[in-house]
């Protein structure tokens, strides 16, 4: 047992158990982007689609193991973030580019992060936990989800703010993936694993975006 907590305290630990954590929310994200391309077929399919998924026995598990996995990889972050500070104490008046350095949007991973958690917020806010309204199917009443989103990205301001928070999860997607495989020693290829990781978050990132656009043309 002492062995199991000593490997959870230490820094590879740490890293692996963030790792795994960031590889299942990237699982999470892919399907949540598939689920919704539902929205191009119409109001009944998207609804019927989100009222077959919490009608499900296990759901409320599901989400809940998904709140877990999430606080999990968030506070890992952040003990991760507070012990690289420590350990690099010293500022430099000029930061090393290239393969020794360390690129801004790999460098600003934790400032991602913090932006995609003030969206998840903002859409759990808004959509599960917002004004719910309901709609009937063949003598089955649900929430009329598709209303429900559209009535938000109808708004400018919402549009432009799930692009941008979308745009930036993109970012973190991408440089989240590659480090996560990299805990686990999954180094190479390394041009396909940017190549992987940058098309997974391209299609994600796409995905969500273009359902966004979508809604805001229907709605406005």
């Amino acid at each position: 047992m002492s062995k199991v907590v000593s490997y959870f305290f230490s820094s590879i630990g740490r890293k692996q158990l963030m790792g795994v954590a960031g590889l299942a929310l990237c699982g999470f994200v892919f399907t949540h982007a598939l689920g919704n391309y539902l929205i191009f077929f119409g109001a009944e399919a998207y609804n019927s689609y989100s009222h077959s998924l919490v009608s499900m026995p296990i759901f409320p598990i599901v989400e809940l193991g998904l709140l877990g996995v999430f606080l999990i990889h968030l506070i890992l972050a952040i003990v991760v973030s507070i012990y690289n500070k420590k350990s690099k104490p010293l500022t430099y008046a000029k930061s090393p580019r290239g393969k020794r350095g360390t690129s801004i949007l790999h460098s600003s991973l934790f400032w991602q992060g913090m932006i995609v958690l003030v969206f998840i917020i903002m859409h759990l806010a808004t959509l599960r936990f917002g004004e719910e309204s309901y709609i009937v199917y063949s003598g089955v009443k649900m929430h009329d989800m598709f209303a429900m989103v559209g009535a938000y990205l109808k708004q400018s301001f919402f549009a432009l703010f799930y692009i941008v928070s979308i745009c930036i999860l993109g970012f973190h997607l991408a440089h989240g993936l590659q480090a996560s495989l990299k805990t686990f020693g999954i180094y190479h290829p390394e041009t396909f694993l940017k190549f992987f990781s940058w098309i997974f978050s391209a299609f994600v990132s796409f995905s969500f975006i273009a359902q966004v656009i979508f809604m805001f043309i229907k709605f406005s």
